[in-house]
């Protein structure tokens, strides 16, 4: 992330120190149950179409 947004995630909003990663969870599985105990989504939501933009395509005209 910090590469593409210019943003230092291991870096404290508080304070500026620098934090550490102390455990990743890798099983989808166990994902979804985290986040669903701590009542947050666990899937991604729906794709919708992309928007037509009608300003732009009648300027081309």
């Amino acid at each position: 992330m910090k590469r593409v947004f210019l943003v230092d995630v291991l870096q404290c909003e508080r304070c500026g120190g620098r934090m550490k990663i102390i455990a990743t969870i890798h099983p989808p599985d166990n994902t979804r149950k985290i986040l669903q105990c701590l009542g947050l989504a666990s899937r991604a939501p729906p794709v919708a179409p992309a928007a037509f933009d009608y300003n732009y395509h009648m300027d081309l005209f």
